[in-house]
């Protein structure tokens, strides 16, 4: 039986998860028996690879969704793999894969890399809103790129905060401002906040941050 593993990376707010079972390869030379071209495959060992994102995300530019338990099929060709991510997350393997139940398809160049023994999955190039997620088994390293709009994201966070304790306060509606202003992202709803924090009550931040708003 296979070692279960996990990986997780933040970018942002929005967690990305994966969860594996770890083969092993036997050796240099084994992956095109393990994994022979032009059938899907797990992505991993036992059951179904999973993939979650806390917020919507797109990978290699193809929008995602957010918030779903996702299973991680590959497709192995000789010059391009396919990630295949179905929306049914609860098989065991890829045995029982529906093509009808895909929820995204993406292609990845896979590269040379040094080799790993047991099958690994890694998030390298990250950056504050993207990051390649990266199986790694024997000498290949098949990366597939997730972006988040990290703005985006916030903004919401942002909004529900002001729907909770945030919302009771003239710091709150103030603090939300301040970050649209600093980020330069949606100053319109931004004006309207510093006024609700000016009508809680008159402060000296408050009146500053919206002159820099309204200058802006």
């Amino acid at each position: 039986m296979s070692q279960r593993g996990t990986v997780s990376q933040r970018l942002g707010l929005t967690d990305i998860t994966i969860t594996y079972h770890r083969p092993q390869i036997g050796g240099p030379g084994n992956l095109g028996q393990t994994v022979p071209y032009g059938k899907v495959w797990r992505s991993g060992a036992n059951e179904n690879t999973t993939i979650t994102f806390t917020d919507d995300v797109s990978v290699e530019g193809k929008t995602a969704g957010g918030g779903n338990l996702r299973a991680a099929h590959h497709f192995r060709d000789k010059d391009q793999w396919t990630i295949i991510f179905s929306k049914n997350a609860t098989s065991w393997g890829s045995f029982s894969y529906d093509e009808k139940e895909d929820g995204l398809r993406v292609t990845a160049k896979p590269q040379a890399a040094d080799f790993r023994e047991a099958l690994t999955y890694t998030f390298e190039e990250v950056k504050p809103d993207s990051a390649a997620a990266t199986l790694r088994w024997e000498k290949l390293a098949v990366p597939f790129h997730i972006s988040v709009d990290v703005k985006a994201v916030v903004l919401r966070s942002v909004r529900n905060e002001l729907r909770s304790v945030g919302g009771f306060t003239w710091g709150g509606y103030d603090e939300a401002a301040q970050w649209c202003l600093d980020n330069n992202y949606n100053l319109e709803e931004a004006l309207k906040w510093e006024d609700t924090s000016i009508q809680n009550e008159e402060r000296f931040e408050n009146l500053e941050t919206k002159s820099r708003i309204s200058t802006c």
